[in-house]
């Protein structure tokens, strides 16, 4: 789906992938959307840095599969 030699490079890319909007700031996210079990699961912050490790993470899972 993404990754070298696919349509799409990252997962942010993908037009399907609600990644972008769990890296977006709390205020500009949707109200349904709720990240904090999956920030909580993985033991990161809703801040800068804890929604840029969680699409480090998911970008290099969509790769290895």
């Amino acid at each position: 789906m993404v990754g070298a030699g696919k349509r799409w490079d990252k997962l942010t890319d993908y037009p399907w992938s609600s990644l972008p909007l769990y890296t977006k700031w709390k205020s500009k996210r949707p109200t349904w959307l709720e990240v904090g079990d999956v920030f909580d699961d993985l033991r990161l912050d809703d801040n800068a840095r804890g929604r840029e490790a969680y699409s480090d993470y998911m970008n290099r899972r969509s790769i290895k599969v």
